[in-house]
């Protein structure tokens, strides 16, 4: 509260932060509900499995 005078003449508040910007390739992307689907290749590879 800022007074002039003894008087409140404005009140302070927070104000909510803007949301960031995506950058290069991200801008516009969206995340498929896939994201977390578990891959045999891929586990494969995480577990010295091939890599062809």
């Amino acid at each position: 509260m800022i007074a002039r005078i003894g008087r409140p003449v404005v009140k302070l508040v927070p104000i909510a932060a803007p949301a960031g910007k995506r950058l290069g390739i991200a801008q516009g992307g969206e995340v498929p509900d896939t994201i977390d689907a578990h891959s045999a290749e891929i586990a494969g590879r995480f577990a010295g499995g091939s890599q062809s």
